[in-house]
């Protein structure tokens, strides 16, 4: 099936995908009305495919499958203890730089600040995935949701 704007206006249309490859003989078919076509195939996933309880059970699925968050807390843990060692380390090379003034010293800062950029980047990220997990929608909530979603 393909999609067409018939003779330049404004009717658009879905056709068999033989016309419009082949031949407008290669197909008995007719052209059907675009917008009935997608009117149909909506209300069809909203109300016989996307559900209530295939939306309820999706998310005890998904829930179920963040019930585990030990290792998530482990990754939380490391990349905070890597920022409370980088932390000193940039404040040692500060120091150099300001009673010294060597050059190398400052190449290694920089090297250190974009390593704590990093790690608290990734923190964050960890950060977002655990308050993610103890996510709760209600039955009702999620009922409330997708009825709103319909009407809109």
């Amino acid at each position: 099936m393909s999609h067409q704007t018939y003779n330049s206006s404004n009717w658009r249309c879905y056709i068999c995908g033989k016309k419009s490859r082949q031949d407008w003989k290669a197909c008995p078919a007719r052209m059907v009305n675009a917008r009935n076509v997608e009117v149909v195939v909506l209300h069809t996933v909203l109300n016989r495919i996307l559900t209530s309880e295939y939306f309820l059970e999706l998310l005890n699925k998904v829930q179920e499958r963040f019930k585990d968050q030990e290792q998530l807390i482990t990754q939380v843990k490391n990349t905070q203890a890597a920022i409370a060692k980088a932390e000193p380390a940039i404040n040692n090379l500060l120091d150099a730089l300001e009673t010294q003034g060597i050059g190398s010293a400052s190449v290694r800062l920089k090297e250190r600040e974009a390593e704590k950029a990093t790690l608290l980047a990734k923190l964050q990220e960890l950060e977002n995935k655990r308050t993610a997990r103890e996510l709760k929608v209600s039955k009702g909530r999620s009922s409330w949701s997708l009825r709103s979603g319909r009407a809109g």
